[in-house]
C-alpha cells in the first residue's frame, strides 16, 4: 500500500509539474484508472489516472488517487510514477 509520504510526493510533483527522472513523466493521454473497475466501480465511472505504476495485486495499471492509496505500492523506478499532462 502506498504511503502518506507518496501521496504527498504524488500531489507535489503534480503540482509542480516538473519531470522527475523515476517518479513522474509527461502523458498526454492518461486515461482512466485501471483498477477502479476492480474495486466494484463500472468502468464508465471510473476515475481519470494520475500514477501509473505497480500494484498490489503484482500487475502494473493506471491508477486514480483513492485507487493508488489502497493499491500503489509506491513511487520510483520499479514501483510507480505520476503522470503529468504535457
Amino acid at each position: 500500500m502506498a504511503t502518506t509520504a507518496d501521496i504527498t510526493q504524488v500531489d507535489e510533483l503534480r503540482t509542480g509539474g516538473v519531470e522527475v527522472r523515476g517518479l513522474a513523466f509527461f502523458d498526454t493521454d492518461f486515461g482512466k484508472c485501471d483498477v477502479c473497475p476492480a474495486r466494484g466501480v463500472r468502468p464508465e465511472a471510473a476515475m481519470d489516472a494520475v500514477v501509473e505504476g505497480k500494484t498490489v495485486f503484482g500487475v502494473w495499471g493506471r491508477m486514480c488517487p483513492g485507487c493508488f492509496r489502497e493499491a500503489g505500492v509506491g513511487l520510483g523506478v520499479g514501483r510507480g510514477q505520476v503522470l503529468l499532462r504535457s
